[in-house]
């Protein structure tokens, strides 16, 4: 008895029968299909009609159970990329032409990921984004990093932030429930005296977690208070005995010995009654596996009507969407990105947050979920380049206020141009292939 089926590979559908049904058997067609070609490659795999691998017998029978029966060849040498777009209405007025530039894509460790920024670079629409990337294909990959969570609500003498302690405790639900890590706080919120926190609080709790037998791959440092600039010092984080203050720089050096060659991540969300000396932040941290993100929020943000501040619901938000899969993963410096124009989106008229970053290599945070699926990111150089056009479309939507649907997927021609349109034609995904309402674009 024989089998018919299809073997849709590159932007060709080609009718086989096999002799049985039997993994071997389908194997062999596919070997001389790809001989037929230019490429003279057996490394290849085979999906079905329900986009499931088929590598044994028992799964190619199951296959066989609905018709037509088709099967999809990838191999790893060849794969062709098609983004689709379609653009809806407008939402809002006014169309901002300003654009942010995309940074250089790694094609080796990730899947949709931006080369870094140097060490100034401001993710700010008032300034332009000066694009140097560093050629660097070293990539962070963070599973099970120590977090410590500090910050001060109640001051001596300077105003109460009411944001402080649900920002805390807000991304230690991020870092604890979704991404499955290790967090220490110094806020506890059964304990309502711990929203101040002196200098010798802080020191204590950072000597509490300093230890060099420990199998932390990375640090994460997070401050939520009031912050400063001295010239003599750098950056500065006020404690509650507001007269004090911890030198920024003084607990990056406190931890670099204990990760030493392994990333640190400090983030800093501040609030400062004015913005002098913004701009000398950052210029000291000169180390490449060390990455800053520092968030100023102007005091008269400090006191509105929302819960939490802008950064900590953006950055909430974002990196959540991050940890769904590994198609959703991004570089954190990706993730940046997408933060920020998400601030400025929230922001009234007149009202400023700047946010910037230090980082020279592309970092990836996972959760258990997504390291036990057990799957490396995308090394297919082709599929990164369609992600990145395909986040260039993302923020061009965003800057211009647009809704719509962009999808970036692999040999979908052969769909559009298969011998069995009669099976094909009412499904939504090749309609939206066929029809000329889209724009499309092959690379």
């Amino acid at each position: 008895m024989s089998y018919k089926a299809f073997l849709c590979f590159e932007e060709e559908t080609h009718e086989v029968t096999l002799s049985s049904l039997s993994l071997k058997s389908l194997e062999a067609e596919v070997i001389e299909l790809l001989n037929a070609t230019t490429i003279n490659d057996n490394d290849f795999k085979i999906v079905d009609n329900n986009g499931e691998d088929v590598t044994n017998d028992e799964e190619l029978r199951a296959a066989f159970k609905v018709e037509p029966v088709f099967f999809f060849i990838y191999s790893f040498v060849v794969s062709n990329l098609f983004i689709f777009k379609k653009i809806g209405k407008k939402i809002g007025s006014g169309n901002d032409t300003k654009k942010y530039p995309e940074e250089k894509k790694r094609e080796e460790d990730s899947v949709s990921s931006d080369d870094s920024n140097d060490n100034d670079d401001k993710y700010d629409d008032d300034d332009d984004y000066d694009n140097n990337n560093h050629d660097n294909d070293e990539c962070y990959k963070i599973v099970n990093p120590l977090v410590l969570l500090t910050g001060a609500a109640r001051y001596d003498t300077l105003n109460y932030l009411p944001k402080v302690n649900k920002d805390l405790m807000m991304i230690k639900d991020l870092f604890e429930e979704i991404y499955e890590y290790n967090v220490c706080c110094t806020y506890n919120p059964n304990h309502p005296e711990s929203d101040t926190l002196t200098l010798n609080e802080l020191d204590i709790f950072l000597k509490n977690h300093h230890y060099y037998d420990n199998n932390w791959d990375s640090l994460i440092f997070v401050w939520y208070g009031y912050g400063n600039t001295i010239s003599n010092e750098g950056d500065v984080l006020i404690t509650s005995d507001d007269h004090k203050h911890k030198s920024f720089k003084k607990i990056q050096e406190f931890f670099a010995n204990m990760f030493l060659h392994k990333p640190k991540i400090f983030i800093k969300n501040i609030y400062k009654e004015n913005k002098e000396k913004q701009q000398q932040q950052q210029l000291y941290n000169s180390e490449s596996d060390t990455f800053i993100i520092s968030s100023i929020t102007p005091m008269k943000l400090a006191s509105n009507h929302n819960n939490i501040s802008h950064f900590t619901e953006c950055f909430y938000n974002i990196m959540s969407q991050s940890s769904i899969s590994l198609e959703s993963l991004k570089s954190l410096n990706d993730n940046l990105i997408s933060i920020n124009k998400l601030i400025k989106q929230k922001l009234l008229k007149g009202q400023t947050n700047e946010t910037v970053i230090n980082c020279d290599k592309n970092i990836f945070l996972y959760n258990n979920y997504l390291l036990n699926i057990g799957i490396e990111m995308n090394k297919n150089h082709p599929w990164n380049e369609a992600n990145k056009i395909a986040h260039e479309m993302m923020n061009e939507m965003i800057d211009e206020k647009q809704q719509g649907i962009i999808v970036v997927s692999t040999n979908i021609d052969k769909l559009a141009k298969s011998n069995n349109k009669w099976f094909w034609q009412d499904m939504p995904f090749t309609m939206m292939i066929n029809s000329i309402e889209y724009m499309k674009k092959k690379i």
